[in-house]
């Protein structure tokens, strides 16, 4: 074994443990039995004075509200928040010093210069309500975690964690809170946004013309653009939006929560987008700065004049709280934007969301619901077009039923009053439907509202409103749809102002009544078919198909052209299964537009289907006709199927608009393929004969096929 690594290692460890021999603090009673000099609780505290050579005293003031946030602020040498987290640190630092173990004035090692505590390098005035204790620090000893102390009146030196020197010994910067301003988001009552905009300056000539004015050169002639065009001269204007919180409604039927009451100084009652204006309120709240500037020039950071300005009214101060955000930069690959807090009066840069999602314009505050008002509230809903006419009331039911189940409302159909709804159709949920409509786009008032289709609108719809306080009233909205897939326009009750909503909405509030009808187009019992005509123009890979066949007096079929084969039976029954029941496998429209759309309202419609039938068995000569029109097939969108759209041609003595005719519904792909493949007999063998499988068809004492959703 080497004897020299060993020696140098005894010799190390012998000094280290006479060091400790020599500083280690002689015991003045038993260990843990001395008062510590800070026993009293963190939230005691009241005020802090720290005192370190060369530097200005800071002291820091516990807020007399317990719910004060923040609780300390700083009072010398400056007036600003502090962090608590950071006072929380230096009250914990003082609760963990003790008085075990001491060295005393009697100590031969006792030296205030050797500790560092003839001039200590930091001092502490901590008070507990009325009562001052003074901490002196000094240097640390042989154990960097250990650092020696006095407490003023008392001559023994203790020696107690770095940690608690370290907590006070902190740049005054860092002591100062980093959030923007200190509120609490529940007691933001009101809330008043103002968003900067640049508009041409004029001026009024002596005959009341608007003149503009022109930006000038240092010759007073008017500045050009690189396109030789004059430079209006801007000036600067600000769009005041105000918001206000109310707990409850202050008028019947009034609104709640968060709404606009003003906006340009005109009174408004619209509501506002809750969780966009809660979102903005709370990012303030936690919004921290990255730096603090000093106010030398206000336009070098974009706050001369400031492109947003947000003043909170608080439920507990009589004075505003003001943001004023200016120039948005990025640095370091961060965006940060230049704040100013009015009751702080320095400049913040401020990163993270706030950059973001900072609204800037009154519509990004603006509720895009279209309707104020619940589902609960509602006791009728009439809407009502060019097209036709719903009327849907709510009636309450009573109690019935062994078990006593409980009453409720019920939705009914009152108009038309010969409705046929589909037995599937859940009224109920198509009101939730309807109310669901969002704004797409605000456009501001208007003045010529034919051009936004709205005088007249092309579709009106009327809710009348029972409210919990028993109180009513009537809102009609109007709706208008220039057509081509762009979005539909809105005017709101009471409001000459034009929004926009989307082409799918209208579509599904134009259809009204056909969300809840009778998928069924024609229904009847198959005997009472007479005759089928069928005509199907033809196109480039398919060839056009003519043919009709009628019952003869043995109730068997033929084709009404004697030239034409016969009829095959099993064909034929498969065809009677089909076309005594026609439905809808969905609606699309009443819209003349649509039907045109489709070629479903000219001279010469794709394909033609007319059955002749006497409905009455008693009166078997009252022969009646119904003829459906066709389109041409059309792809879907995966381009496997062909889709078809069809529509009823008015029956003898029935108006061109009665609702069913006007009704555009797509019809089954293989329905018209059945159709065009005929009833013709095709002998077993032949090339084109393939098996017959009737289908299931409907009689018309049958149960009705489920509608698909």
């Amino acid at each position: 074994m080497n004897w020299k690594p060993t020696l140098v290692f005894g010799i190390l460890f012998g000094a280290a443990l006479a060091a400790w021999a020599l500083l280690r603090p002689a015991p003045s009673g038993p260990a843990g039995e001395r008062e510590r000099p800070f026993s009293a609780r963190a939230d005691e505290f009241t005020r802090l004075e720290i005192q370190v050579p060369g530097q200005p005293e800071v002291v820091l003031e516990r807020a007399a509200a317990k719910d004060a946030v923040p609780a300390w602020r700083i009072r010398e040498p400056i007036d600003q928040p502090a962090d608590d987290t950071r006072v929380a640190d230096m009250i914990q630092g003082l609760r963990r010093l003790t008085r075990d173990g001491s060295i005393a004035p009697s100590d031969p090692r006792y030296s205030l210069a050797e500790y560092g505590l003839e001039k200590p390098l930091l001092s502490v005035h901590a008070f507990v309500g009325a009562d001052k204790k003074a901490i002196r620090f000094g240097r640390t000893t042989v154990d960097p975690q250990v650092r020696y102390f006095m407490i003023d009146g008392e001559p023994d030196v203790y020696l107690g964690p770095a940690d608690a020197f370290e907590a006070f010994h902190a740049k005054l910067i860092d002591l100062r809170s980093r959030k923007i301003a200190h509120f609490q988001p529940q007691r933001v009552r009101a809330f008043v946004l103002e968003t900067k905009f640049l508009r041409p300056l004029v001026r009024i000539d002596e005959e009341g013309n608007r003149r503009p004015v022109w930006e000038l050169d240092e010759q007073g002639k008017p500045k050009v653009n690189e396109h030789g065009q004059k430079i209006p001269k801007q000036e600067v204007v600000y769009e005041r939006t105000e918001f206000q919180f109310r707990e409850r409604p202050e008028t019947p039927g009034g609104l709640r929560g968060w709404s606009i009451v003003r906006a340009d100084g005109e009174e408004w009652n619209e509501p506002a987008d809750a969780g966009r204006l809660e979102l903005l309120i709370s990012d303030l709240r936690d919004a921290t700065a990255d730096e603090f500037i000093e106010p030398t020039s206000l336009a070098a950071y974009g706050l001369e004049y400031p492109e947003v300005r947000c003043a909170f009214e608080l439920a507990d101060s009589d004075e505003p709280l003001v943001f004023e955000f200016g120039n948005v930069e990025e640095r370091e690959g961060r965006k940060r934007i230049y704040v100013r807090v009015r009751r702080a009066g320095e400049i913040l840069a401020v990163s993270g969301a706030l950059t973001e999602r900072l609204g800037r314009r009154r519509g990004d505050f603006r509720s895009r619901d279209v309707y104020d008002f619940t589902k609960e509230e509602i006791e009728s809903i009439e809407l009502v077009s060019e097209t036709g006419r719903l009327k849907i009331q709510k009636e309450v039911q009573e109690e019935k039923g062994d078990e006593g189940a409980a009453a409720g409302p019920v939705w009914k159909i009152v108009e038309p009053a010969d409705f046929r709804k589909d037995k599937y159709a859940d009224i109920e949920s198509y009101i939730s439907l309807l109310l669901r409509a969002q704004i797409a786009e605000f456009m501001g008032r208007q003045t010529d509202l034919k051009s936004f289709f709205l005088d007249p609108p092309g579709l009106s719809a009327t809710f009348r409103l029972k409210y919990q306080d028993g109180s009513t009233s009537e809102k009609t909205y109007r709706f208008g749809y220039p057509g081509a897939g762009a979005n539909a326009h809105l005017l709101k009750p009471g409001r000459p102002e034009v929004f926009a909503v989307s082409s799918a909405y209208w579509r599904s509030i134009e259809r009204m009544d056909l969300h809840l009808r009778d998928p069924a187009m024609f229904d009847l019992p198959r005997d009472a078919i007479r005759e089928i005509h069928v005509d199907i123009e033809g196109d480039r890979v398919l060839k056009a198909v003519r043919y009709g066949v009628r019952k003869n007096e043995q109730g068997d079929w033929e084709f009404l052209e004697p030239s034409q084969e016969k009829v095959d039976a099993d064909r034929m029954a498969a065809m009677l299964a089909r076309v005594n029941y026609i439905r809808a496998e969905s609606f699309l429209s009443r819209s003349p537009a649509i039907a045109r759309e489709y070629g479903l309202d000219g001279p010469d419609p794709y394909g033609r289907l007319t059955i002749r039938y006497a409905p009455d068995r008693e009166r078997p000569s009252d022969v009646r006709e119904r003829t459906i029109r066709f389109s041409r097939a059309y792809p879907d969108d995966r381009r496997r199927h062909h889709l078809y759209y069809a529509k009823l041609e008015p029956a003898a003595g029935e108006p061109d608009r009665h609702p069913d005719v006007m009704i555009v519904f797509r019809i089954s792909g293989d329905f018209v393929d059945m159709l065009r493949e005929g009833v013709a007999w095709v002998k077993t063998g032949d090339p084109g004969h393939r098996p017959i499988e009737e289908p299931g068809g409907h009689d018309h004492e049958d149960e009705k096929p489920k509608r698909n959703p």
